[in-house]
C-alpha cells in the first residue's frame, strides 16, 4: 500500500479525501439533529450582524466598541439589562438611530428603544409626556 501511495500520490490523495468526507457525511447522518441546530444558530448569528451592518452601517467591532463605550449600559436608563422580554433569548442591545438622517446614536435597552418608538422620536410628545407625569406626581 505504501509503495502504490508512493507511485500515485495524487489518487492516494483523492483517495484519502474522499473517505474522510464519507466518514464526516455518516457523521453527520448519525447526528443531524445537532448538526443542523449548529447550523441554525450559526445562520441566525451571521445573519444578525450581517443586518446590523446593512441597516445601520455598524460592524460587529464597531457595536461591540460602543457597548465598551456606554459602559454596557443603556444610554437613556442606564440598566445593565439589555431586554426585559422573556422571549428574548439573544439579550443584546437595540441600535438606536434618528429615522430621518439614520444615524446611529446609540445602544438602548429594550423598553427604551420601545418608549422612544411609540414617542415617534417627538420631542414634544416627550415633554408633554414628562409635564403630564410632573402634573400627577405623587397622587394616588
Amino acid at each position: 500500500m505504501r509503495k502504490w501511495r508512493a507511485e500515485n500520490p495524487e489518487k492516494a490523495k483523492a483517495a484519502s479525501r474522499r473517505d474522510y468526507q464519507q466518514s464526516g457525511k455518516a457523521w453527520r447522518e448519525q447526528n443531524r439533529a445537532r448538526v443542523s441546530e449548529s447550523r441554525r444558530d450559526a445562520y441566525k448569528e451571521r445573519g444578525y450582524w450581517q443586518y446590523i451592518e446593512r441597516a445601520y452601517g455598524l460592524t460587529r467591532d464597531d457595536y461591540e466598541l460602543m457597548v465598551i463605550q456606554q459602559g454596557g449600559m443603556c444610554a437613556i436608563c442606564g440598566t445593565h439589562q439589555p431586554s426585559n422580554r422573556w422571549s428574548d433569548t439573544t439579550n443584546r442591545w437595540h441600535v438606536d438611530h434618528c429615522h430621518s438622517t439614520g444615524r446611529v446614536r446609540g445602544l438602548l435597552c429594550f423598553s427604551c428603544n420601545g418608549g422612544l418608538g411609540h414617542f415617534k422620536d417627538d420631542l414634544r410628545r416627550m415633554k408633554a409626556a414628562v409635564a403630564y407625569l410632573e402634573r400627577h406626581a405623587g397622587k394616588a
